[in-house]
């Protein structure tokens, strides 16, 4: 089951920290941004936003979609943080389109318990 929420561009922050995680009683919450994956300055800064009480990683794209189709990640209530305009059509075509070996994260669709968190830019084909 795929749940939606929408985010701000601060991706983790007190809010998801404190509230979200624990009410959702994530084991995983997942940043796909290459940007911040590339930067330790935002990486950093994340990973002090993020709870103690679940493990945090911060990654590109691919190597999110990888975690997330791990098959040790199958029993995990996993958090899935996107941002960006960039990640708009893949994140529809993930979460919206087939299943199919092309788009790799559409897997996720099978995930028995996956919240997405995604600023307005990613939404943005999720508003048509």
């Amino acid at each position: 089951m795929i749940k939606w929420v929408r985010l701000d561009e601060r991706m983790i922050h007190g809010q998801v920290a404190t509230k979200w995680s624990r009410t959702l009683g994530v084991d995983r919450i997942v940043v796909a941004d290459d940007t911040a994956a590339a930067s330790d300055i935002m990486q950093k800064s994340l990973m002090m936003a993020a709870p103690a009480t679940c493990k945090t990683a911060i990654v590109t794209v691919d190597k999110a979609v990888s975690l997330c189709n791990d098959p040790r990640a199958a029993g995990l209530k996993i958090l899935l943080i996107v941002s960006g305009a960039d990640k708009a059509d893949i994140l529809y075509q993930s979460l919206c389109g087939p299943i199919t070996p092309h788009v790799p994260a559409s897997i996720l669709q099978l995930h028995n318990d996956v919240t997405v968190v995604a600023d307005e830019a990613a939404l943005a084909k999720f508003a048509k």
